[in-house]
């Protein structure tokens, strides 16, 4: 943690002046040390998101996902980007694991409902 404590400080500077390349770089330096970080995955994934590189956000999502499939957070951004490029289905999956884990979520709940008929007009 130590080893990486400059580069995080530097990385938290990036995101919070939306230096996207910035982001994804020092994120690939603290995961060169900590690969099994979400948080620096998720950050990068919010900063390939920003750029448009979905790819690379959905990786991003999606490996930080196999470390923790039931975390609401990365099962919601990977849900919004799965929905913003068309694929309902699993988008709405991610949705419904999202309530299994917080039932009260208002946003998770109606994403379910209105995927659920995006997915059969499509």
């Amino acid at each position: 943690m130590l080893t990486t404590a400059r580069s995080r400080a530097k990385l938290k500077a990036a995101r919070a002046s939306s230096e996207h390349l910035r982001v994804l770089e020092l994120g690939e330096v603290i995961l060169s040390s900590s690969p099994w970080d979400i948080g620096v995955q998720l950050d990068m994934g919010d900063a390939a998101e920003a750029l448009e590189w979905f790819d690379m956000a959905l990786f991003l999502f999606g490996t930080a996902r196999v470390q923790q499939p039931e975390n609401v957070n990365v099962n919601r951004k990977l849900a919004r980007l799965l929905e913003k490029r068309g694929d309902f289905s699993q988008a709405i999956g991610l949705w419904k694991q999202v309530l299994e884990n917080a039932p009260d979520d208002m946003e998770a709940e109606r994403k379910v409902k209105d995927l659920s008929a995006s997915e059969t007009i499509k």
